[in-house]
């Protein structure tokens, strides 16, 4: 079913869902109303945070670390000049350490439970007695899959690996429980015989399990209050696998896409800060196959969400969509969210958007955005502008023509009128960056420091001119 296309002037805009219960998340949002809060409360409010910790520290610990992991794989992948679309399905193959700071979680380093390097060079299914590693084209591979495994409990665990292929086991696990549920209810049969085989399908040992959905268990360490925890990371054999599978599960499979984006809502709130960066990354490879039906039923009731984690789920899956192969409607959707008046968790969505992720790429877009909202003089979302300049300033520091670029659209605001909003935001945001924000440090050797104020960084880069 087709989904009818955006109107430019609708601030709601989320269709009706046909033949099924309204999602929680969907309900309309909660308007606060902060008119009486002056535009000078809100400069004023700005001007007290004497450094970017002040800022960190009330974010919620989770959202930071979801920030952050985030955040460091898009500027990994824009320093090296690539593609952020080329990595979305690669999370499990890079290194840890890249990646993840103190606390955070580390796994999928392709080592198996034993540490020894895994080989896919036997995925014999006991259940078909096939060796589909022997089939050469991926592609093929899952359509004999699928043709052999046609019960819920096989099909439910392969696609929960579908959108959270690299997580931790208690994730795909609580997914696939979702799911199977879901799919039973709509199937309408009767469940004794099902239930048997089903629990002696989850009885398998762990290994056996993912064996038979061409995947493999290894383990991943997380620092706790009381020191190193294993746990278990499920990964398929093959590196390419789960694009070709979300590819054919959007072009084959239309009787699973509204149940299981449904299921992935009820999950978005759940699990590990790298669980939900793979699954924005899952979401937004979905996008090149059916953005209309991602859109209504996932980033809409995400983005309209009153939790910033759900908030944050969409806004990176449409920054790694707006920074990937296929731009321009993830591009053209945040453009149309920044004007939504009547939807200010629509718009902190795409605020965020822009200046944690598709600012590193496309900075002059991002400032055209925020110059717009800054000349509508709504002071509800004057904080919002001033603290996302500044992330992004932030965000940018592996990015070093990013920042510059940035200075230079500030001191073009600040040829406006001083009364102005835009003159205003550009001499608080100009101020804070030169007082809080520091720059790494690694080309001047006769320093014995690894930071500088942003200031004489800018005279050592011979910006003079900014």
């Amino acid at each position: 079913m087709s989904v009818p296309p955006i109107n430019p002037n609708d601030d709601n805009l989320a269709p009706e869902l046909p033949q099924q219960e309204p999602i929680k998340a969907e309900k309309k949002e909660k308007i606060v109303d902060k008119k009486e809060e002056s535009e000078q409360q809100v400069f004023d409010k700005f001007l007290k945070k004497e450094s970017t910790d002040d800022n960190k520290s009330e974010i919620p610990q989770d959202i930071a670390q979801f920030q952050d992991i985030a955040s460091k794989i898009f500027s990994e992948a824009i320093k090296q000049g690539g593609s952020v679309g080329t990595i979305n399905f690669q999370f499990g193959g890079v290194s840890a350490t890249n990646l993840h700071s103190s606390g955070d979680v580390i796994g999928g380093n392709q080592v198996n439970t034993e540490g020894v390097p895994f080989s896919s060079s036997s995925s014999t299914d006991n259940t078909s007695g096939i060796d589909y590693a022997a089939i050469e084209s991926i592609e093929a591979r899952i359509k004999q899959w699928f043709e052999d495994h046609q019960a819920i409990h096989y099909r439910s665990l392969m696609i929960s690996m579908a959108f959270l292929n690299g997580s931790d086991l208690t994730s795909i696990n609580s997914l696939r429980d979702k799911l199977e549920l879901a799919l039973r209810s709509k199937s309408k049969v009767d469940d004794k015989e099902i239930d048997k085989e089903s629990d002696k399908f989850k009885n398998l040992e762990l290994g056996k399990r993912f064996k038979i959905i061409l995947a493999h268990v290894e383990k991943g360490i997380e620092n706790t209050e009381f020191g190193d925890n294993q746990f278990e990371v499920i990964l398929f054999d093959t590196q390419d696998f789960q694009a070709a599978l979300l590819k054919y599960i959007w072009d084959e499979q239309d009787y699973y896409w509204r149940i299981t984006l449904n299921c992935l809502m009820e999950v978005s709130t759940e699990h590990s800060s790298q669980t939900k960066v793979r699954l924005a990354a899952a979401l937004s490879e979905s996008c090149k196959y059916r953005f209309d039906l991602v859109r209504e039923l996932i980033l809409l009731p995400l983005a309209k969400s009153d939790n910033p984690v759900q908030r944050g789920i969409a806004a990176l899956c449409l920054g790694i969509t707006a920074l990937g192969d296929s731009p321009q409607k993830a591009r053209n959707l945040l453009s149309h969210w920044s004007t939504l008046k009547n939807s200010p968790n629509i718009r902190k969505t795409s605020t965020e958007a822009y200046s944690l992720y598709v600012g590193l790429k496309f900075v002059d877009e991002v400032f055209e955005r925020f110059l717009t909202t800054a000349k509508s003089n709504d002071v509800v979302f004057l904080l919002d502008i001033l603290e996302g300049i500044v992330t992004l300033f932030e965000r940018s520091e592996s990015v070093p023509e990013n920042r510059l670029a940035i200075l230079r659209h500030l001191e073009t605001w600040q040829n406006y009128p001083e009364k102005a909003s835009p003159y205003k935001i550009a001499a608080l945001v100009t101020w804070r960056i030169m007082k809080t924000s520091d720059i790494s440090i690694q080309s001047i050797q006769e320093l014995n420091i690894e930071k500088l104020p942003t200031l004489f960084w800018l005279s050592k880069k011979g910006a003079t001119s900014i």
